[in-house]
């Protein structure tokens, strides 16, 4: 098993756009499909992002560590942007 080439993993990105809001929101699947598999989001004001999770994480920032610390599961408890407008 290749741990490199498994961990940090990221496809299937999907862009919706909410008018009410008026923010798109980024869906990704991410990590390894071995053990952590998830869905993490997050928003901005443009198609063209940067896409911000809720603690301000740029989903892009590639030198942020730890990286599965970036975007916001919406397979967990915390599923929503706390303290924030959706």
């Amino acid at each position: 098993m290749d741990r490199a080439t498994e961990d940090g993993a990221v496809e299937g990105p999907y862009i919706v756009y909410n008018p009410v809001f008026r923010k798109y929101y980024l869906f990704v699947s991410y990590d390894s499909l071995f053990e952590d598999y998830n869905v993490l989001v997050a928003r901005s004001v443009s198609i063209m992002g940067p896409y911000m999770d809720v603690n301000g994480h740029d989903m892009a920032d590639t030198g942020y560590l730890p990286q599965y610390e970036i975007g916001n599961k919406i397979v967990s408890p915390d599923a929503r942007f706390y303290r924030h407008e959706s």
